[in-house]
């Protein structure tokens, strides 16, 4: 049944223009990154500091702000559409749809990761600074768990304002918010717990705590965030009545 949901799911997604904004999004802050490494290495920027500082603004400026609105879209949309009368009528239970939207969201942040990898392969062809061909996957790779971790930070509030009737925006300006915030975090203790670097100390090869206790905190608050999403769609989802707007 879940596969079959999902399945749904991804077709439901390839009719939504929504899903532009996700790559329009990772275009710009690939141009916006080699605008600035151009500036910072006059004109000679290095492979492996170009990937950095792209990770960097698509962490603070972009990921958050697109994946919560996408999200937070696909949920809103059932309330939106008058669809979820027809759950009613078929045997697929409200949460597992849910479910299944969570589980398309985090394919299309491994998607948006395949383009982040593609351009950065296509940076490595610009630049001529760049590393051996091992290394530079190795950073690709990057992208993957980057953008899932971001993406499990966000969810609880994806979660929460998806249900709240139209009012999905707030939470991806919420989102966008938390991103910025984590500017100021980055280089502090915070950036172990904070939803957008949790992941910076596994990851970065600048920002983070590179120390056993960095990673244990870091691993933790993963874990924590998980949990937060399971409490937050329990409290949304599955109390009372699973089929009425929250206002």
């Amino acid at each position: 049944m879940m596969r079959r949901l999902i399945r749904a799911e991804l077709k439901k997604l390839k009719r939504q223009t929504m899903v532009l904004v996700g790559y329009l999004s990772i275009l710009f802050s690939f141009i916006i990154t080699f605008v600035q490494q151009m500036q910072i290495k006059a004109g000679a920027p290095e492979w492996e500091g170009f990937a950095e500082m792209f990770f960097y603004n698509n962490a603070m400026l972009f990921l958050p702000f697109t994946v919560s609105l996408i999200g937070g879209y696909m949920i809103d949309q059932e309330y939106a559409k008058d669809t979820l009368k027809n759950l009613l009528v078929i045997p697929v239970r409200w949460q597992d749809a849910v479910k299944a939207k969570v589980a398309v969201l985090f394919l299309l942040t491994v998607r948006i990761a395949l383009f982040e990898t593609a351009l950065l392969l296509a940076a490595g062809i610009m630049l001529k600074n760049r590393p051996a061909v091992l290394i530079m996957a190795g950073e690709c790779m990057k992208a993957f768990a980057y953008n899932i971790c971001i993406t499990l930070g966000i969810l609880p509030v994806i979660l929460w304002f998806g249900k709240s009737g139209g009012k999905y925006i707030w939470g991806s300006i919420l989102s966008m918010l938390l991103g910025i915030s984590g500017v100021f975090v980055v280089n502090g203790r915070a950036v172990n717990w904070h939803p957008v670097t949790v992941c910076f100390s596994f990851l970065s090869d600048v920002y983070g705590e590179k120390t056993a206790m960095g990673y244990l905190e870091s691993g933790v608050a993963i874990f924590l965030y998980g949990l937060l999403c399971v409490l937050v769609y329990r409290i949304r989802y599955c109390r009372g009545n699973k089929t009425v707007i929250s206002k």
